[in-house]
């Protein structure tokens, strides 16, 4: 009993905290505040899932991300906070496991099985809950005599004109109390009252299978050679032939791949210079994607041939120094990629999706690093898929630290009023979040004094810029302490202090 009153107490708690904490806001110092009591709530209710380091390491990136988000308020810092959070209820409800996706899993299958674990404790705590049981009690026994007193009491409304008098004056106060709150409280409301109860039973109540560790422990970090019976039907030779095949391929392709990079070297490594004699937007999308393909690519030829017996060949060491030898080539062409990427940026301007290639390719190098170990230390598949979901993990957490939004608006302000302001889209400036606000701000007046005649657009900067700062000063008067964060604070007292919004 008093584990179901813990588990009701703790259920109730994060209802009430969700639905106070966050209707009608925005992310701000709320997400701290819930995410501190979902993760004290949940810890006192399983004691046992304490002793999980992967428990406590995503339960401090939750505090970390929360931080993130009160901090810079951008997206990237919310979408990283809520994915800490389902891992910490993953790794909670099954503090044994080790591996970020099979987490993620146990989340999926656990708010699958919500509705169902929901309708069978609601009856469980209405049994082992006097209060309850006496409440529904009450209403059993006194359901006969309020119909009777409404009855006589529409009698009387209508048989007295004085009792009419009465009621509607005695009663006047109590009825429009009970109409304004009926009308705060809308279908929306409703949802997100509900919306608020399904996230804390998700949290609190968990029915998982073992399938997911079952599965984790059936597979292994360490390859193990499988010795097979030979077929007497079967060529002989099997992994010999696999061998040379290997061999032939690594090679062949390490000296393509050798041709390709001494180009890339000579033309885009040393002095290079766009002159707009090509298609500078073609050279980044399609090479760029093209190159990233080559080395998925590559490491998936490379996981086909050291998946099973061919890490345990007695003279595989070439096949081993051409593997090497392919990475290494393969970081080469990373290094290519990013500076395709670095000389579009230069041209064109810095937005999300450039600083998304760069990310993709930091995790393409430690991917590289991964494969590296699994073929020297004979790791199976699952331990590279192992390592490099918490890599991924960590990088975009790392990737979050920094509020972009501002950056991107000083350097392609900054490239708009001196270099090339064709290239820069100013509509892409001015959607950025809140907090590249004050940057804009400070460029109006370098746009004002540009003696650069190409500089069209400052009247259309300046009138979406007032746009943008009156629809911020009339959200922060809707929200309460709540939404409150470091970000916009900051962007609310530069506005303040520089800023003089003109009448509309």
């Amino acid at each position: 009993m008093l584990t179901q009153k813990r588990y009701l107490a703790a259920f109730l708690i994060l209802s009430a905290a969700f639905n106070v904490l966050f209707w009608q806001e925005k992310l701000g110092i709320n997400a701290l505040i819930f995410s501190g009591i979902m993760i004290l709530s949940v810890m006192l209710l399983k004691p046992k899932a304490i002793r999980s380091r992967n428990v406590w390491g995503t339960a401090l990136l939750a505090f970390f991300t929360a931080d993130l988000v009160l901090i810079h308020n951008s997206g990237l810092a919310k979408f990283m906070h809520f994915i800490s959070l389902i891992l910490f209820v993953g790794f909670v409800h099954q503090p044994q496991l080790r591996t970020v996706f099979l987490a993620l899993g146990a989340v999926f299958e656990n708010v699958a099985n919500l509705l169902r674990r929901l309708s069978i404790q609601l009856p469980l705590w209405a049994m082992f809950h006097p209060w309850l049981r006496k409440s529904w009690n009450v209403m059993r026994i006194s359901l006969i005599p309020l119909g009777l007193l409404l009855v006589f009491f529409i009698i009387f409304l209508i048989a007295n004109p004085r009792f009419e008098d009465f009621s509607t004056h005695g009663l006047g106060w109590a009825f429009s109390h009970v109409n304004a709150f009926l009308e705060n409280i809308s279908g929306e409301r409703i949802a997100f009252i509900i919306l608020g109860f399904l996230i804390a039973g998700w949290v609190v109540f968990s029915q998982t299978s073992n399938g997911w560790l079952k599965l984790e422990r059936g597979h292994p970090d360490n390859l193990q050679r499988t010795r097979q019976r030979p077929n007497p039907q079967a060529p002989r030779l099997g992994l010999k032939r696999e061998y040379i095949i290997a061999l032939l391929s690594m090679g062949m392709i390490n000296v393509l791949l050798l041709v390709n990079n001494l180009i890339d070297i000579d033309w885009i490594w040393v002095g290079f210079e766009y002159q707009g004699e090509f298609n500078l937007s073609q050279f980044v999308h399609t090479g760029t994607y093209m190159l990233i393909f080559s080395i998925l690519l590559s490491m998936g030829i490379m996981l086909y041939f050291f998946r099973a017996n061919l890490n345990f060949y007695p003279k595989n060491t070439w096949l081993k120094r051409l593997s090497y030898l392919w990475i290494g080539q393969n970081v080469i062409l990373a290094i290519s990629v990013a500076l395709r990427n670095y000389h579009y940026i230069s041209n064109c301007g810095l937005t999300f999706k450039r600083i998304g290639v760069m990310v993709f390719l930091v995790m393409t190098l430690y991917g590289l690093y991964a494969l590296f170990l699994k073929i020297r230390n004979r790791k199976s598949l699952f331990y590279l898929l192992r390592t490099n979901s918490w890599a991924v993990y960590l990088i975009l957490i790392g990737l979050a630290v920094v509020d972009w939004n501002p950056i991107i608006a000083r350097y392609n302000l900054s490239h708009y009023a001196q270099a090339r302001p064709e290239y820069i889209d100013l509509n892409y400036v001015l959607s950025l979040s809140d907090s590249a606000i004050p940057t804009m701000m400070e460029y109006r007046t370098v746009f004002s004094n540009a003696t650069n005649p190409k500089i069209t657009s400052v009247p259309f900067f300046e009138r979406k810029l007032n746009e943008k700062i009156k629809h911020f000063k009339e959200t922060q008067a809707s929200l309460s302490w709540c939404s409150w964060n470091v970000a916009d604070h900051r962007t609310s007292d530069f506005i303040a202090s520089q800023w003089q919004l003109s009448a509309p």
